[in-house]
């Protein structure tokens, strides 16, 4: 049987680099390495191999969370509309995928944080975290 998701809000994400932005979000996603694509027989450089070590399973579960937790605060479907713009497109999904990118991890974490531990909406859209976030997106 299957255990319930639940958001690692004790998770502290921090990365200068790709690979540590990579680590973070395994641990977001709570990978399992079980899961990832076998590349023992590819000649792949370090930062390929890297990119592969991804549990495709885990970061949908981890993203089908994200989104039904956060997809009735206006607030933040907006945000995931305007990122989802810089892709040309008006699709949530895609603005939350670009909301789990390098550029915007770090701070939407912090934001998710406050969501799951249930911070008010009203409360949420006044803290420093949503501002830096929606002024990074919006610059």
């Amino acid at each position: 049987m299957k255990m319930p998701y639940s958001y690692p809000v004790d998770l502290t994400i921090e990365y200068t680099n790709n690979t540590e932005y990579r680590e973070c979000l395994r641990n977001l996603f709570k990978m399992n390495s079980e899961n990832y694509p076998e590349t023992e027989n590819m000649d792949l450089d370090e930062e390929t191999m890297d990119e592969m070590n991804y549990d495709y399973q885990s970061a949908t579960v981890t993203m089908d969370f994200i989104f039904g937790t956060t997809k009735s605060i206006p607030e933040i479907m907006e945000l995931y509309e305007k990122t989802a713009s810089f892709m040309f497109s008006t699709d949530p999904n895609i603005g939350l995928t670009i909301m789990l990118g390098y550029d915007y991890l770090d701070l939407f974490h912090k934001l998710l944080q406050k969501i799951v531990s249930g911070t008010p909406t009203k409360e949420l859209v006044q803290t420093d975290i949503y501002n830096q976030l929606h002024t990074k997106i919006y610059k």
